[in-house]
């Protein structure tokens, strides 16, 4: 146990991972010192190191240049040379191109923190210099090097993994150029916080519209300061938002069929989500049989019968309430006038309702066919409820999408989270593309507003 983290042989640590020690103390009269000893004593001093540099910045700070593109079409990175903060120390790293990264969803691009221990088998120069000492020519300590490579947390590679940047569907989400270092930000953040949430540059939102169920918005490059953090970006950034809604329900809307051979038909509440049923009334002639029983019952074909328009047999024309009535879905013969003959033929005009399915169907109406002129059409249906959104931004620069509350008329916009910046409000009426006001509140310079003798900035929505 408490092998060192070089795996070298016989290399002890017992101060790794215990930040409570502060110091190696030597005492008594012991004429022997432990190697372990030494690498407890870098390794108090290190963590003192890396605990106190942490307060400036955090590993995967940018302090000069690591500049990055992307090529979204290509699936690659492009990454420059730099220096970046990692282990409480300002390391370079080369240049690289990074392929096959995923531009669907979050990536995280960053360095891999690779260490090495140089021996005297591997450099001669470690053998003891001092000519004429016991030391001279002998093998001593190790040496520790480290270095950084581009990398992705997926890429296999050795090292420990820092992020430096984070892409959101093939955008990077902050571009703020170094030096950026964390706990200068920290310090500017707590001044700057007490004036809120403000759009710096750009950030404007576009609809571009519905695609495979979802509404896409695009965020125009730019600036903005979320709880007194800044973050930039190079690039526009897309959000896609799926697209779920709230309906209210219809039970029964009725409407008149004019006539033809279709009808279209305005519904009263729209956009129309599902229609559930529709009960068309129609109207057909068809020949019954005169019952054996006298002053019976002959039933009709179908059900829902609404209507008995006539009923005739030859040239006679038999009269409503004098030889007939209507009783459910068949002609009831109780009234005491003529009859047809019991065996005989005759025929029956009627109307009743019919369970059908619309022919087709807009976000406003539909259209049904083989109705009874006047006759009803009865809808059963539901409509999606408008609603207002937000769009806004995370303090990582990430889009946040808050829903507002549907409603029939007048929906009104939710209050958003205190930790986000709203950019635009979102209209959403589920006909096409939502309608977008950019009303994010924006910083602007006070020679904007008509005086150019000072520098300083004003917010406004």
């Amino acid at each position: 146990m408490f092998e060192h983290k070089s795996g070298l042989p016989l290399a002890y640590d017992r101060a790794e991972g215990r930040p409570e020690q502060q110091a190696v103390t030597f005492y008594g009269r012991r004429p022997l010192i432990q190697g372990a000893e030494l690498n407890e004593l870098q390794t108090i001093i290190r963590g003192r190191h890396d605990r106190l540099g942490r307060l400036i910045a955090k590993d995967g700070d940018r302090v000069e240049g690591a500049s990055a593109v992307v090529d979204t079409e290509a699936g690659t990175v492009t990454l420059t040379e730099g220096q970046i903060f990692v282990a409480g120390d300002v390391v370079p790293v080369a240049e690289a191109v990074l392929t096959g990264v995923t531009m669907v969803g979050r990536a995280e691009i960053g360095v891999r923190l690779q260490r090495q221990w140089i021996t005297s088998e591997d450099d001669p120069d470690l053998l003891g210099l001092v000519p004429g000492s016991l030391a001279e020519g002998e093998e001593g300590a190790a040496r520790e090097l480290i270095s950084l490579i581009w990398g992705t947390p997926e890429d296999g590679a050795e090292g420990e993994f820092v992020q430096v940047y984070l892409l959101q569907d093939g955008t990077i989400l902050d571009q703020t150029p170094p030096p950026a270092l964390s706990g200068f930000t920290q310090a500017l953040a707590a001044y700057d916080r007490p004036h809120g949430h403000y759009i710096v540059s750009g950030c404007r939102v576009t609809a571009l519209g519905a695609d495979d169920g979802e509404q896409v918005f695009s965020i125009e490059q730019g600036e903005v300061n979320v709880n007194g953090f800044k973050t930039t970006r190079f690039a526009a950034l897309r959000h896609a938002e799926p697209e779920v809604w709230d309906f209210g329900a219809v039970p029964g809307e009725t409407h008149t069929y004019t006539g033809g051979a279709s009808v279209t038909l305005q519904l009263a509440q729209f956009p129309i989500d599902t229609v559930s049923r529709i009960l068309l009334t129609k109207e057909k002639t068809v020949n019954l049989t005169r019952g054996a029983i006298e002053n019976g019952i002959d039933g009709l074909p179908d059900t829902s019968v609404v209507q008995i328009v006539e009923v005739k047999q030859g040239g006679t024309t038999y009269a409503e309430g004098t030889s007939w009535v209507r009783t459910g879905d068949g002609v009831d013969w109780a009234p005491v006038g003529p009859e047809p003959a019991t065996g005989s033929q005759y025929s029956v005009k009627y109307r009743y309702r019919a369970d059908v399915q619309a022919d087709s169907m807009t976000d406003r109406s539909i259209t049904v066919s083989g109705g009874a002129t006047g006759g009803d059409v009865i809808i059963t249906y539901t409509f999606k409820l408008p609603r207002v959104d937000l769009l806004c931004l995370r303090q990582d620069g990430s889009p946040a999408y808050v829903l507002g509350i549907s409603a029939r008329e007048n929906a009104m916009p939710p209050v958003p989270p205190a930790d986000v910046l709203p950019l635009c409000k979102v209209f959403n009426d589920w006909m096409g593309t939502p309608e977008v006001v950019n009303d994010g509140v924006r910083s602007l310079p006070i020679r904007r507003c008509g005086d150019s003798s000072t520098a300083s900035t004003i917010t406004t929505a």
